[in-house]
């Protein structure tokens, strides 16, 4: 759901972080971001692990702006 989400943000015109612990789906999702002329910065952030997500924000080397928590 999270590619699919970050495609749609994307062809409205988003920049975006994404976040995943596994290097191939941070990948498969920034891919996309990336075609079509996004800029994407991928964090490799164990998802299922509340202090590592609350650590991910605007101030995040790349980053800034607003999150969006799907």
């Amino acid at each position: 759901m999270g590619g699919a989400i970050a495609e749609r943000l994307a062809q409205e015109g988003a920049d975006m972080a994404v976040a995943d612990m596994r290097d191939t789906l941070l990948q498969d999702t920034a891919r996309p971001v990336t075609a079509l002329g996004r800029r994407t910065v991928a964090l490799s952030v164990d998802v299922t692990d509340t202090a590592q997500v609350e650590q991910v924000g605007p101030d995040s080397p790349g980053c800034s702006g607003t999150i969006v928590d799907r």
